[in-house]
C-alpha cells in the first residue's frame, strides 16, 4: 500500500469517527524498519486491535501480481476449477458458491468462493510459484509479527 493510499484511507476513517472515539482509536502507522516498531505494534494490537504497517518490504507490485493470477483462477472455467475441488480429508483446494459455508446462526450461505492453499497441497501450475513466495513473504513478515507481541 503506499503512503498515499495509507494517508486516504486513514482521513476517512479518521472523518468517519467522532471526535471522542478519535482521541481513543488513534489508527496507528507503523513504520516496519523504525527501532521502535515491535512496542507501537503491540500497543495499537493492545489499544485498539488494529494497525497498518509500512515499509514491511513485500513487493506492493507483486501483491497485486498475484492477486491477478488467483483472479485469473477464479474467472476460469467450472470445469478447470472442479480439478482443485476442496478435498475433506487434506482440507485443500477450491470452495465453490454452492459448497461455501454458513455462518454461525444463519441459514444462508455464504456467498463467497475462496481457495485453501498449504504449501504441500493441491495448486494449479501456474500459481504455485507465485503463491509459495508471497506465502514465505507473509510467513517471515507473520513470524515477525508475532515475535513482537511475545516481545511486549
Amino acid at each position: 500500500m503506499s503512503l498515499d493510499t495509507t494517508a486516504r484511507a486513514r482521513n476517512e476513517i479518521n472523518d468517519i469517527l467522532d471526535q471522542e472515539v478519535k482521541e481513543v482509536l488513534e489508527l496507528a502507522v507503523i513504520d516496519y524498519k523504525a527501532v521502535d516498531a515491535s512496542f507501537k505494534f503491540s500497543k495499537s494490537l493492545h489499544e485498539i486491535g488494529f494497525a497498518v504497517i509500512k515499509n514491511h518490504g513485500l513487493d506492493h507490485g507483486f501483491i497485486q501480481d498475484v492477486y491477478k493470477s488467483w483472479e485469473d483462477f477464479f474467472t476460469s472455467t467450472d470445469e478447470f476449477k472442479s480439478g482443485f475441488e476442496f478435498e475433506s480429508t487434506t482440507h485443500d483446494g477450491f470452495v465453490s458458491f454452492d459448497k461455501s459455508e454458513t455462518a454461525k446462526g444463519n441459514n444462508i450461505k455464504d456467498l463467497k468462493m475462496f481457495y485453501h492453499f498449504y504449501k504441500w497441497g493441491r495448486c494449479p501450475d501456474f500459481l504455485k510459484e507465485k503463491t509459495d513466495r508471497i506465502y514465505n513473504q507473509l510467513e517471515g513478515l507473520a513470524c515477525d509479527l508475532l515475535g513482537s507481541i511475545e516481545q511486549y
